[in-house]
């Protein structure tokens, strides 16, 4: 794919260090099977292996009924929650970090397995063994057809808990206001103690 959005806005270079060039040749390989096998393959879904100028990826996730997300393992992972704050319904693996702000609810969850990896060749850090959350392709697939089960009124409250969920929480004023809020909490406990 070497355009995207109506062939105005170019893929940029995916980054050159080795251990995310090999994650991207992982994640490319399978969406590639997807694709290959028919599962997914439509005018209406687009994939991106690259990385998008900001305005581009915003319009994008903006102008998305679904976001798909098949992460391993997240410290938070902000991608899903830009989709949720735009009104994009995400369909991912609840795991990790995301079960913060993922709920039944407010997204369709799909089905994930845990494989144990060794921690460097994920991390590039010496941390010994991790567990992966890893999400088959038939896990995909299923909660890619109960989303087309939906009702557009079950499609629309599962948006609208989505933004709730991450809006005022998750977005600039709310992580802002809980900064405010920590920092006021540290000043407290050190004038108490000064």
């Amino acid at each position: 794919m070497e355009e995207i959005f109506s062939g105005r806005s170019k893929l940029v270079a995916s980054p050159t260090i080795a251990l995310q060039e090999k994650l991207w040749q992982t994640l490319r390989l399978r969406l590639e099977r997807l694709i290959g096998e028919g599962i997914l393959r439509s005018n209406s879904i687009l994939f991106v292996d690259g990385f998008l100028e900001e305005h581009v990826l915003m319009r994008l996730i903006a102008s998305s009924d679904f976001y798909i997300s098949t992460s391993f393992a997240e410290g938070f992972n902000m991608p899903v929650v830009e989709a949720m704050t735009r009104g994009s319904i995400v369909i991912s693996p609840m795991h990790t970090a995301m079960v913060d702000y993922l709920t039944p609810d407010n997204c369709i969850p799909c089905n994930f397995h845990l494989v144990e990896v060794d921690g460097e060749e994920v991390t590039g850090y010496p941390i010994g063994r991790v567990n992966r959350c890893v999400a088959s392709v038939d896990d995909i697939v299923e909660a890619l057809r109960r989303s087309a089960t939906m009702t557009p009124d079950q499609l629309d409250r599962k948006r609208e808990l989505a933004r709730s969920a991450v809006v005022g929480k998750y977005d600039v004023t709310g992580t802002a206001q809980a900064m405010m809020k920590r920092i006021e909490e540290i000043s407290v406990h050190a004038a108490n103690f000064g």
